[in-house]
């Protein structure tokens, strides 16, 4: 089973802050998976893929060209 993590911990994980994980959402630049309209949930592994994937942008997230 894997395990999903909140905002504040993959923030807190990826370094960056829980408002930069957020926007990264709202651009679609990483996967999350939302339990209700306010709560999201995320699988590290799929949010680090996407880093590797896409590279990482000059905001610290990936790019999406």
């Amino acid at each position: 089973m894997r395990e999903l993590l909140t905002t504040e911990e993959v923030a807190a994980r990826l370094r960056v802050r829980p408002d930069t994980i957020r926007r990264w959402v709202r651009r679609g630049l990483i996967p999350v998976l939302r339990v209700s309209p306010k709560v999201m949930r995320f699988d590290l592994a799929e949010v680090v893929r996407a880093f590797q994937e896409h590279g990482r942008g000059t905001d610290g997230g990936p790019r999406h060209d």
